[in-house]
């Protein structure tokens, strides 16, 4: 398993694994291919891809240092996130994640990364 930068050939790959994951971000919608590439172009460079017997596994990303975490639902639970965002905050280390209050998966990792809870997005 490697950590690599992202390029064009995994653009694909990533909105796959985004769309699949779609309820743990944000915008749950599904992202439409053409709105995809248009962010990638802008953004690919703030991006790392994990790659496993030359397949790709997972990606990790920011948008102004709001970190973009995905992996294939048959590789979680297996400590890719977590390799895969340790690696990212080497690079990145002012970076942040913002996550959904019921997703506990996303906050149990953070925390076992080190991170801590820092504020509370109240809407109505």
């Amino acid at each position: 398993m490697e950590i690599i930068k992202c390029e064009t050939c995994h653009w694909d790959d990533i909105l796959e694994i985004r769309n699949e994951n779609r309820e743990g971000f944000g915008n749950s919608d599904i992202i439409p291919p053409e709105d995809h590439f248009k962010y990638m172009t802008q953004n690919f460079k703030n991006y790392l891809i994990c790659i496993h017997l030359r397949k790709v596994i997972g990606f990790i990303g920011h948008l102004e240092n709001d970190i973009r975490l995905g992996t294939r639902k048959e590789y979680q639970r297996r400590g890719i996130a977590k390799l895969m965002v340790e690696s990212f905050m080497e690079k990145y280390p002012e970076a942040f994640a913002k996550i959904k209050l019921d997703n506990e998966a996303s906050l149990k990792l953070f925390e076992r990364c080190g991170f801590k809870k820092k504020y509370y997005l109240l809407e109505r």
